[in-house]
């Protein structure tokens, strides 16, 4: 988190940096999964991902970092269907 934190700091501190033009977001949902659907969920990811991680630099691409987290919530929370993330939260530039 603390290295996430810090690329995003630069990105920041960058001359010119512009996050809607740079189309950065930011999406945190609330998922209720079993563990295959988590399994699943987690494959349909490195499926995207994957492909695109054996592009090389051109004039036309950008470099971005992409940092899917998931983890489940406290048990409390499960058993009373709340979460600190109970609606979908987000911002997407």
């Amino acid at each position: 988190m603390t290295a996430l934190l810090a690329e995003f700091n630069a990105y920041l501190a960058r001359e010119g940096a512009d996050p809607v033009a740079d189309q950065v977001g930011y999406r945190q949902h609330a998922l209720w999964l079993s563990p295959a659907e988590l399994e699943e969920l987690t494959g349909e990811l490195r499926a995207a991902i994957a492909p695109r991680l054996a592009n090389r630099p051109s004039p036309e691409r950008a470099q971005y970092l992409i940092s899917p987290i998931h983890f489940p919530v406290e048990n409390t929370q499960r058993e009373t269907g709340q979460s600190a993330a109970a609606t979908d939260h987000g911002t997407e530039a």
